[in-house]
């Protein structure tokens, strides 16, 4: 049951499912996933929450980065606005927990599939909907958008090409194909720069498979170069044109570099509580009177909107990850296992990268990624049967039971 209600909230929720097939519309899979999570979590085990929260550090972050959305919406430019993103945020988070309860209670495989596979699902239609000029998928991503998930979770899905049969390896690989041929078809010049650091990151850190890792870089670019368009490269020929062939985010009032420019006003005139969650463009129009503008910048967004306290929170949670993500792959010596936490950190590379020219600071994708990571460290610290610690330190080692213990226990359990 756990393991359906996983595959529901990515499909519909991630995957936008009724937006890719229309005819699911009338079904509103949106209420049923909610609904679905909801009722799930009556059946947990007892104690689940208390144990995930105390072992998963940044888990604290996150909560105190809530607090502080919801402690910006009285202070905010427009408050009704600014409480409307807050339950967007809260709906996000919502169907976040329910998927790393699940998850943690013995459903680390299903919630990984159901993400390869949503995104997968994704790539595919948008490869089969190919047309003129960039693309993307359903009515509520736009091609960032798309990309930027596409680019955080492709890591994920051509890591399980790491493990198992030859077989098994060719379909993953595929599919990772897949989404690198989508992520190419939006056209994202951010995104195109953030794979360009994932596989500078990749190929500078792997010490024991750097030729593997080159190959697959130098793979992955020929199929960047083979089909993109020209257009795409166009557009990054226009960042050093002068005149109208100029990049309009260079100089135009509605461009990225004007709206940054802006936007450090914003954060020097609210500098604690900033405007209000997700009152960026509102703030932006009574300062530069353009309205329907985001920050373009996913730092600058909390920086604006939450204040510089929420930025420091934010910028808290993605290191803590990181260091816990980092000392798994340090020390997990299980091949197939260490591909995993690697392509979590190379995940984290190319968000960090791509949202740095979007707004994505409450999208799901960053923290459906970091719940992955919070549900296979809690996987790991419980399969060696210690208790779970309440703090993790950075100098404590991570213990892993002998592959011995962990098939008697497994028997026993079949017993």
């Amino acid at each position: 049951m756990h393991a359906i209600v996983i595959f529901i909230i990515v499909f519909v929720v991630m995957a936008r499912m009724p937006e890719l097939f229309t005819f699911l519309v009338p079904l509103h899979l949106g209420k049923i996933a909610f609904a679905a999570g909801f009722i799930s979590l009556f059946f947990l085990p007892k104690g689940l929450l208390g144990k995930l929260k105390a072992s998963v550090p940044f888990a604290h972050y996150l909560f105190l980065l809530f607090i502080m959305a919801m402690v910006s919406v009285p202070f905010s430019v427009w408050g009704t606005g600014a409480l409307n993103s807050l339950l967007s945020f809260t709906r996000i988070l919502f169907f976040t927990c329910c998927l790393v309860l699940l998850s943690a209670a013995g459903h680390l495989n299903q919630y990984r599939a159901a993400l390869i596979y949503g995104v997968s699902l994704l790539a595919g239609v948008m490869i089969m909907s190919k047309g003129a000029g960039r693309i993307s998928a359903g009515f509520t991503y736009d091609p960032n958008d798309i990309a930027l998930l596409f680019v955080t979770f492709m890591p994920v899905v051509l890591a399980e090409a790491m493990n198992g049969n030859m077989v098994r390896r060719g379909f993953y690989l595929g599919l990772g194909s897949m989404v690198l041929l989508g992520l190419v078809l939006t056209g994202s010049r951010g995104a195109i720069v953030a794979i360009g650091v994932q596989a500078l990151y990749f190929v500078l850190t792997a010490k024991k498979f750097r030729l593997l890792a080159l190959a697959l870089v130098c793979a992955a670019g020929l199929v960047v170069v083979a089909t993109a368009e020209q257009s795409l490269w166009d557009r990054f020929a226009s960042l050093t044109a002068e005149g109208e062939a100029a990049d309009y985010n260079l100089e135009g009032r509605s461009g990225r570099v004007q709206i940054w420019k802006n936007g450090l006003k914003i954060v020097a005139d609210n500098p604690v509580l900033g405007v209000g969650i997700g009152m960026f463009g509102t703030a932006h129009f009574l300062l530069d009177g353009k309205i329907g503008l985001t920050a373009h910048n996913t730092y600058l967004q909390f920086a604006a909107e939450l204040g510089l306290p929420g930025f420091i929170l934010y910028l808290a949670m993605l290191c803590s990850a990181w260091q816990l993500i980092t000392r798994h792959v340090e020390e997990d010596e299980r091949t197939g296992a260490r591909a995993r936490w690697i392509a979590l950190k190379v995940g984290i590379v190319g968000f960090g990268t791509a949202s740095f020219f979007i707004s994505a600071g409450y999208s799901s994708t960053l923290y459906y990624l970091l719940g992955l990571a919070a549900v296979m460290h809690f996987h790991h610290v419980g399969s060696s049967g210690a208790p779970v610690p309440q703090k993790v330190r950075s100098s404590a080692p991570l213990r892993y039971p002998p592959q011995s213990a962990l098939q008697v226990r497994q028997q026993k359990v079949r017993l």
